[in-house]
């Protein structure tokens, strides 16, 4: 598993929020803080983007990451150490002892006692391309063109350049003049 991943749900025709698109890190627990753990554990860490309002809320989008994460990894729940959310106010899941036992916030001394409240990162309507999309790459101005972090706000500096690779792409389409010295200067790159 890469340090940066996204899982994405299997297409059935419609999107599920029982099933959502993740944003994964895998983080070596030492390099934040010294870990007593074995050096084959990690921190993994998964991100949603949670619409409000939705088909979840709060307290039901710890299940789905779960849910989505066991899709793609089916021995995950033989691995788990803890599973928390600083943003649902949910108990930490302790399965460090082979079953699961919640742990109530009040007795966890790294964070607080109360779910952290979530920031509104972006609001799309209707999502893009498998829930990654944001902004189309035409812009509402006849002749513009959006290439920004509006794009593809979950793919962060590659999904900028994705979107300028298409607004290029867009722009030459239409210019045989241009396509060929675009494919000229793809040609140039490819030999250096």
């Amino acid at each position: 598993l890469g340090v940066e991943s996204f899982l994405v749900p299997r297409s059935s025709g419609h999107a599920d929020a029982r099933g959502p698109a993740l944003h994964l890190q895998r983080i070596d627990p030492t390099a934040y803080r010294s870990s007593d753990r074995g050096p084959n554990e990690t921190v993994l860490l998964a991100e949603m983007l949670l619409p409000q309002p939705g088909a979840l809320t709060l307290l039901e989008a710890r299940e789905a990451v779960l849910s989505s994460l066991r899709e793609h990894f089916p021995f995950l729940d033989e691995h788990l150490l803890v599973v928390d959310s600083v943003h649902d106010g949910l108990p930490l899941y302790d399965f460090s002892r082979g079953s699961r036992r919640d742990v109530d916030r009040i007795h966890l001394t790294e964070s607080a006692p109360g779910p952290e409240p979530m920031v509104c990162q972006w609001k799309v309507d209707p999502p893009g391309y498998l829930e990654l999309a944001g902004e189309p790459v035409r812009g509402p101005i006849r002749g513009t063109y959006l290439v920004g972090k509006t794009v593809l706000p979950a793919l962060g500096q590659e999904g900028e350049l994705l979107a300028a690779w298409g607004v290029a792409r867009l722009i030459t389409r239409a210019d045989r003049g241009r396509q060929k010295l675009r494919q000229q200067m793809w040609s140039k790159v490819e030999e250096s």
